[in-house]
């Protein structure tokens, strides 16, 4: 059978430009490290022209990014963890984020990205 979608993981730009170069099927998806921390704005909007989705794994930096002072001010201040903070931000910057846990309150804390908004000053603060 054919192949109707493909999706690829880490691909910087070289590597898209190089497989779309002999691919007849362009990705719909790539899936890279995505936080406020690292944040490879060249990449996301080279994937954006070419109508890649970008999905985001590691939305948390590895852990790291739950300690920061900016998110913990942000989080105090709408009353959710810094976790569903770090979530709001990639899914307003307009990716998908892959949050890992095998912690079942944390699963269900996770939805509560749906119930709170960053607001623009939050969004610079985090960039």
């Amino acid at each position: 059978g054919k192949c109707r979608a493909i999706g690829v993981s880490n691909y910087q730009i070289e590597h898209i430009k190089d497989l779309i170069s002999y691919c007849e099927i362009i990705p719909t998806i790539n899936q890279i490290e995505y936080h406020p921390a690292l944040y490879p704005k060249q990449q996301i909007l080279f994937c954006s022209s070419y109508d890649i989705f970008v999905w985001g794994y590691s939305p948390l930096g590895v852990g790291k990014l739950l300690k920061d002072p900016i998110v913990n001010q942000i989080s105090h201040e709408k009353g959710v963890s810094p976790a569903v903070i770090l979530l709001r931000w990639a899914l307003q910057k307009g990716t998908g984020v892959i949050p890992k846990s095998s912690n079942p309150s944390r699963l269900i804390e996770n939805l509560t990205v749906f119930q709170v908004t960053l607001n623009e000053n939050d969004m610079k603060a985090l960039n």
